[in-house]
């Protein structure tokens, strides 16, 4: 893959965080409309079934015959019995739901975004997945030349959008870029001469061509054991405000993109982000 185009990727990256932010608001009102129509139901649901009549079992009882003080002694051992057997049936219950709850946190823990060339873990149930709504953000996404043969589809692997702030006016969101191989970047590092500079360039300048963005830091760093090259954006486009951050680098002839897309620089979202690219498993 040419230089030029991967600095193509990462300004195209940016107009797809500008994209993606009215869509994810509209997904958690949808979400929110949903759960309200399902708690609803089921309380409706609830309110017509029949409440069950203990007045036929009190009967029976009161009809039944008087027994012996040994058949008494007898029966109430054997309730005795019974009582211990359900209450470590109970006990054995609240175990077993404080097991399955533990195995539903590793779960949410262990989730996250996986591709054939790394896997990045986060709280599924904090970084909703968008999607079903990649399409509109695609379409809303600029086109520029030398990208106008590519599926956007494709290149736009996941996104995901921090749920405690979905009600903002910028909703935190994640955007990775689908690895692209190339045999002939095997042998390539971001950190080789020229190769940040050339790339920063070429960003730079198409930046310069998108009113109201501009880039406000860009450095190497080092995520994950890997070396990255760190472009950062501000950007206001009339009431709407956010920041980019980028990164870029290449790994066994793989280029790879990940951007994360925010309002707050302070926010929980940027420092969560922030703390799944220094965990970022990299796959032999």
């Amino acid at each position: 893959m040419k230089k030029k185009t991967l600095a193509a990727l990462l300004a195209l990256t940016m107009a797809l965080a500008c994209a993606s932010c009215g869509n994810t608001e509209s997904a958690e009102k949808e979400e929110k409309a949903d759960t309200t129509t399902t708690a609803a139901t089921t309380t409706a649901a609830e309110k017509d079934e029949p409440e069950e009549d203990s007045s036929s079992e009190e009967e029976a009882e009161e009809e039944e015959s008087p027994e012996s003080e040994e058949s008494k002694d007898k029966d109430k051992k054997d309730e005795s019995s019974e009582e211990k057997k359900e209450e470590k049936k109970e006990e054995k219950k609240k175990e077993d739901k404080k097991d399955d709850k533990k195995d539903e946190e590793k779960s949410e823990s262990d989730g996250g975004y996986s591709n054939d060339v790394y896997s990045v873990s986060f709280d599924t149930k904090k970084w909703v997945d968008a999607e079903s709504f990649k399409n509109l953000i695609v379409e809303q996404a600029d086109k520029t030349e030398i990208l106008q043969q590519m599926d956007l589809n494709q290149l736009l692997d996941g996104i995901y959008y921090y749920a405690d702030d979905a009600s903002s006016d910028y909703p935190s969101n994640i955007l990775f870029i689908s690895p692209m191989y190339q045999a002939e970047m095997r042998n390539v590092s971001i950190t080789d001469t020229g190769m940040a500079d050339l790339m920063f360039q070429t960003v730079e300048a198409q930046m310069q061509q998108q009113e109201g963005i501009s880039i406000t830091d860009h450095k190497l760093v080092n995520k994950g054991g890997q070396d990255w090259l760190f472009i950062q954006t501000h950007a206001e486009m009339g009431s709407m405000v956010y920041n980019c951050d980028e990164y870029v680098t290449f790994y066994n002839g793989n280029s790879l993109i990940i951007s994360v897309n925010y309002g707050s620089p302070d926010g929980a979202a940027k420092k969560e982000f922030d703390k799944m690219l220094e965990n970022i498993k990299f796959k032999s």
